[in-house]
């Protein structure tokens, strides 16, 4: 059986400290100019509780199931977006360009500037960086840029950027943006966690929070789309019977103010055909606006209530890069490196024997 000699490593390492130092110093000087050049982040989350609708009659069962971590709740509610998806949409480029229109300030810029501008000339880089993306761009086969006809959504109306069709600038700042901002649920309690890391503290906060906001926009939107739609319809429905009414009330009454004193049994007749066709405008008008009402109090009823268990702020401290820790470890990985280099010369100067005694 072989064992290893401990004195015989420790006499190694003794006699050959000069060069561990040596490439210690070496590595500690480059590990602190490569970590020293890597901006600083900051990181800030918020936690949001968004209300969900599920069958009564399911709640002790979910309670049991969540305690060993599955969520019975996703297929039994009746939004076809679960909370599970939510990560997902911030994937999505269609809601990314939309956060890329946020106003933030920049303390290079002095001012504040959207989130685009920001990441595309405001950012801080390794000065290795742009050296790097030259030589790319070398080997890289310039694309020809064709003309996309503008789309009705949303996103290119609020920042002028079509997700559908991303400039090479632009998808940088997607890519960035999805890096930067991460989305997670819990599925035993469905909290949904934001967090965002940012070069600046006040930049992480301020897009955590905005973050927040467009994600509680996004479900509201969703879950009141159908009651909007009936509230909308309900309302040209209830334009055109006031306007039915309003030309039938006026039809009545220039008949009756130009026959008045009239008693002839054809004039009572048309008189009271227009009397009723009145009253039945103005019936229909009534039942509209009920209607109209009832879809009203519709939305009320499916705009979700959200709860903010940890509201988004400054931090104070960087969370990144951990310099400490990354200079220890470079030093940890020099030692170990040097000794696997002293114990390889060890055996090729005793043509194969093993630096370790046997017992």
């Amino acid at each position: 059986m072989e064992n290893i000699n401990i004195s015989h490593i420790i006499r190694l390492i003794i006699d050959n400290k000069r060069r561990f130092v040596i490439n210690g110093i070496i590595v500690f000087v480059i590990a602190c100019a490569y970590i020293l050049c890597i901006p600083r982040s900051y990181r800030a989350s918020i936690n949001l509780a968004p209300e969900t609708e599920v069958s009564s009659g399911l709640n002790t069962l979910s309670n049991i199931a969540s305690t060993f971590g599955f969520d019975i709740n996703a297929g039994q509610s009746s939004d076809a977006i679960s909370p599970e998806l939510y990560p997902d949409l911030f994937k999505s480029n269609d809601f990314l360009v939309k956060l890329l229109g946020i106003q933030v300030y920049s303390e290079k810029a002095g001012r504040e500037v959207d989130y685009f501008t920001y990441l595309s000339q405001y950012q801080d880089h390794a000065p290795w960086e742009p050296i790097v993306q030259k030589i790319k761009r070398l080997f890289k086969r310039p694309k020809k840029r064709i003309t996309i006809p503008a789309t009705n959504d949303g996103a290119q109306e609020e920042t002028g950027i079509n997700p559908f069709y991303l400039t090479e600038q632009e998808y940088f700042a997607v890519e960035a943006l999805k890096s930067n901002i991460k989305c997670s649920t819990d599925k035993k309690t469905g909290v949904i966690s934001i967090v965002v890391e940012d070069q600046s503290p006040y930049v992480c906060a301020c897009m955590a929070d905005s973050a927040r906001v467009y994600l509680q926009k996004f479900i509201t939107d969703y879950r009141t789309n159908k009651a909007r739609i009936d509230v909308d319809y309900y309302k040209l429905l209830c334009e055109q019977a006031e306007k039915e009414y309003k030309q039938a009330l006026n039809e009545y009454s220039v008949y009756t103010d130009s026959h008045s004193g009239n008693l002839r049994q054809s004039y009572q007749a048309k008189t009271d055909e227009l009397e009723n066709n009145v009253q039945a405008r103005l019936s229909t008008l009534v039942s509209i606006r009920q209607q109209l009402i009832t879809a009203e109090a519709k939305v009320q009823e499916k705009t979700p209530a959200f709860t903010i268990l940890q509201g988004a702020s400054v931090p104070n401290k960087a969370s990144g890069p951990k310099r400490m820790i990354f200079v220890a470890f470079m030093l940890l990985l020099s030692c170990i490196g040097t000794f696997l280099w002293l114990v390889r010369n060890k055996f090729k100067e005793s043509l194969g024997l093993s630096t370790f005694e046997r017992t």
